[in-house]
């Protein structure tokens, strides 16, 4: 069949359809699920990719060429130079070259084959210039005029465990790969490095399983079933062949050409193309639907994680709300400054009662002493209660930039690699509080204007209350202290305003108190609204609701 026919007879298969109508409910916000959804519109518009695998010099190489028949794949390449090799059908042959140079791509066409024999020569030359030029090769595309090639592409692959940098670009050739070919080496089959790499291959591509060599130890028919009979048994006692969709064993020889290996290997090709060769529709339906099935889970994961991810920002933003935090922490503040509180309050009343005593007493210098003594008592206990306070708020800051460090890097865990732009804002904010709370042994001293201001004013309306009482004397203001005062509720006498009548020792308690807690709110404000963290919780916000709407009405349509 066609690239043009498996398109049209897919193109309206029901997964396809589904694919295409979730590709339009995303919008390309969700880059990883794009890239499922390219597989499935690959899988329908494109030839088959099947990648060739295995360990190095098993023979992979040898095997395609011969299964193409041509002679032009590099048998013995160096491991520094080798990379992919894609087969695809051409009329004519000739070779593409792909590199990259600092991020910019650049194909480069040869009109034959020849260029491989070039590379070869030059892999061998200690040339670091050439050395450099080659290791920037991306990948390399061969031309070849097979009908094999016009339904199936067929990529080689470095060989594992021969180099660190062949077994990653080998890995990396699985992201476009539809099938893998696994070419095991007759000599060293099941070895356990073998077992490691395809546990990796089995959980991204179906597996087929050609062991080569097979003429290094067999000659003629008889030795031939034995031999595949005892690697079948093999196989299945250390359970090998798991790994693969078939348990038909394909012993070859890709170098030996004598009539009894080319036999072996034209019943291979028959026996392979009736599996899948000549399958390609039957095995894209199956790719479609497996994509499909793995495209509504990882939606769900990518749901479930976003549902977390907003859980975590209305978390934050609770416990970052004013309000929340004063009706928490106040009665830790309060508990906090009630001893240089008390005697702030204590240092008031005996200023009220010494200034009153300045009208009744005749030594008037001494009583003048007596209560710039007392001014100074009075700020000492101010002082005392701006350091208690200081502490309180100082040991507040520091687990507040605690939950801040540990919010911020759970939404950096959470948040889909994709938005970098946010991750590193976020990543940025972590960097600042952390170097925050690294420097925050250092007490930082909080100033209390509103209460300073509060108790300026409390001192001059003691003194005029005392003062205009004619006749009271020092000793009766203890007695006689609890007299009624009027104020507004606010603190603040206006014209034509109902007063409330409180005693005036009560009003110095609410308005000290009050004083404290709204130097205390705006202390907070300060700490809590900062516009960096406030745009970071924003935008997250914004992204969590859009991707939730997105994700739910995708897998609506899978679910249709």
């Amino acid at each position: 069949m066609t690239i043009m026919s498996k398109t049209h007879a897919l193109k309206d298969n029901l997964s396809a359809v589904k694919a295409r109508k979730v590709r339009s409910a995303l919008a390309e916000q969700h880059p990883k699920i794009d890239q499922l959804l390219d597989k499935i519109d690959h899988i329908i518009t494109q030839p088959i990719t099947i990648a060739v695998m295995g360990e190095f010099s098993a023979g992979k190489s040898s095997f395609l060429n011969r299964l193409l028949g041509i002679d032009t794949l590099p048998i013995s390449v160096l491991p520094k130079t080798a990379t992919l090799t894609r087969l695809v059908y051409g009329v004519e042959p000739y070779i593409e070259i792909e590199y990259n140079f600092d991020g910019v791509v650049t194909i480069v066409k040869h009109p034959n084959y020849d260029v491989f024999s070039e590379l070869q020569r030059a892999s061998k030359i200690n040339n670091s210039l050439f050395q450099q030029e080659l290791e920037r090769i991306c990948e390399i595309r061969v031309f070849v005029n097979n009908p094999i090639l016009t339904k199936f592409h067929l990529l080689d692959t470095p060989g594992f465990n021969h180099d660190a940098a062949m077994d990653e670009k080998s890995l990396e050739a699985l992201e476009n790969a539809d099938l893998v070919f696994w070419i095991a080496d007759y000599n060293q089959l099941g070895k356990k490095t073998e077992f490691e790499k395809l546990e990796l291959i089995k959980e991204k591509v179906p597996l087929y399983l050609i062991v080569n060599k097979g003429d290094v130890h067999v000659s003629g028919s008889a030795a031939y079933k034995n031999t595949v009979a005892e690697i079948c048994s093999g196989m299945k006692e250390n359970k090998f062949i798991n790994f693969f969709q078939s348990d038909e064993i394909f012993l070859i020889s890709s170098k030996v050409t004598d009539q009894f290996w080319d036999g072996i290997f034209q019943q291979f090709l028959a026996r392979i193309s009736e599996l899948i060769l000549n399958a390609d529709l039957k095995i894209s339906l199956d790719l479609v639907v497996d994509q499909s099935k793995l495209l509504q889970k990882s939606l769900e994961t990518e749901l479930v994680l976003y549902k977390q991810l907003q859980q975590r920002i209305n978390l934050f933003i609770d416990q970052n709300n004013i309000d929340n935090i004063s009706s928490k922490e106040q009665a830790e503040l309060e508990k906090s400054v009630i001893p240089p509180l008390y005697e702030l309050r204590k240092s008031l009343y005996r200023h009220y009662q010494k200034c009153a005593e300045m009208n009744t007493d005749k030594i008037f210098s001494a009583n003048m002493f007596a209560t710039e003594y007392l001014i100074k008592e009075l700020y000492n206990h101010f002082s005392a209660l701006q350091n208690d306070y200081s502490l309180y708020f100082n040991q507040w800051v520091q687990g507040y930039r605690l939950r801040v460090l540990n919010a911020f890097g759970e939404f950096f865990g959470l948040l889909p690699e994709h938005h970098h732009s946010l991750r590193d804002r976020i990543d940025k904010i972590i960097a600042y509080y952390g170097l925050e709370q690294e420097l925050g042994a250092a007490t930082k001293q909080y100033y209390l204007p509103a209460t300073d201001r509060t108790i300026k004013v409390l001192d001059q309306m003691g003194i005029r209350l005392f003062n205009t009482e004619p006749g009271i004397t020092a000793a009766a203001h203890k007695s006689n202290w609890k007299l009624e005062f009027q104020v507004l509720t606010d603190g603040i006498l206006k014209v034509n305003e109902a007063p409330k009548n409180m005693p005036f020792s009560r009003y110095v308690q609410l308005a000290v108190d009050d004083s404290i807690v709204e130097d205390y709110l705006a202390n907070l404000n300060d700490i809590v609204t900062n516009s960096l963290i406030n745009s970071v919780v924003n935008d997250i916000n914004t992204i969590c609701t859009q991707a939730d709407r997105q994700i739910s009405e995708a897998l609506v349509i899978l679910e249709e």
